[in-house]
């Protein structure tokens, strides 16, 4: 819910990223569960359904997944990166399709539950050894911890991954599962870095921003009143006809003027007056 809300509060790639990757984790969970109060013949339905949510809910996380990880990241191929990662997502969805549609093969759900390890497996690593190009320091912290949390939690989650492969492994070590306390540490980090920006958000909509006291330039007061509504440097420099280099200059310089380097600090010393 928080992420949603500051997602509203602060538009932009990585919160969006950030949501939609929460909210398909939350309907696996919700169909496993579901699936698990089901069990019996005259909830075969149902069970069906839950199942089919669950693996399409996984097919989508292999591309959610790499999309939040690169949003860290300046990289030239962005782009290339996202188109394949889209596909092996489609990819994915389709051998479900197929599974419960016409072909009942178990090699297509292995096939969906080994890309989705290997994707998982590779922006886990692009996380922790690529040097991240964002200076958003809330999200900067936010990675360090997450970083932190999935060497601890992540070599559990690829063996209760590849349980899922039938026949390969004792089904009986399936419940051993070190997902749900990712996700309670997941949470647990993201409410402390993230509650007090969105705070004093809130402290602040009822304000006025005194922008007086920094003395900032016409342009870039205009550039700083758009970065604190959480716009991307190239939605702001279509809104003045500038480009995005441009509007990067212009933040750098409000930054050093107004002693911050996110929009965040930005937004909470324009309205802590």
């Amino acid at each position: 819910m928080l992420s949603v809300i500051r997602g509203i509060q602060f538009p932009g790639a990585i919160e969006r990223a950030h949501t939609l990757l929460l909210s398909a984790i939350l309907l696996i969970i919700f169909s496993m569960t579901v699936s698990s109060l089901y069990v019996d013949e005259r909830s075969r339905l149902v069970f069906l359904i839950s199942n089919i949510i669950e693996l399409l809910c996984t097919a989508a996380l292999s591309f959610l997944i790499p999309e939040f990880t690169l949003q860290f990241f300046s990289f030239v191929q962005k782009k290339l990166l996202f188109r394949i990662f889209r596909i092996l997502s489609c990819v994915q969805a389709a051998g479900v399709v197929l599974f419960f549609s016409a072909f009942p093969f178990e090699w297509i759900l292995n096939t969906v539950v080994i890309i989705f390890t290997a994707v998982t497996a590779a922006s886990v690593i692009l996380l922790i050894a690529v040097p991240v190009s964002m200076k958003d320091v809330s999200w900067l912290k936010f990675r360090r911890l997450l970083v932190l949390g999935s060497v601890i939690f992540f070599p559990p989650i690829i063996i209760s991954d590849l349980l899922l492969i039938p026949g390969r492994f004792d089904s009986r070590l399936y419940n051993l599962k070190a997902t749900p306390f990712f996700l309670l540490y997941w949470s647990s980090v993201y409410f402390k870095i993230m509650l007090p920006g969105f705070l004093s958000g809130l402290r602040a909509e009822n304000k006025e921003p005194d922008w007086s006291r920094f003395h900032l330039s016409v342009r870039e007061r205009e550039v700083a009143e758009l970065l604190i509504q959480g716009l991307s440097y190239r939605t702001i420099g279509d809104r003045l006809f500038i480009s995005p280099g441009t509007v990067k200059t212009h933040v750098l310089v409000i930054y050093r003027k107004t002693g911050t380097n996110s929009k965040i600090q930005l937004s909470n010393a324009v309205y802590n007056n």
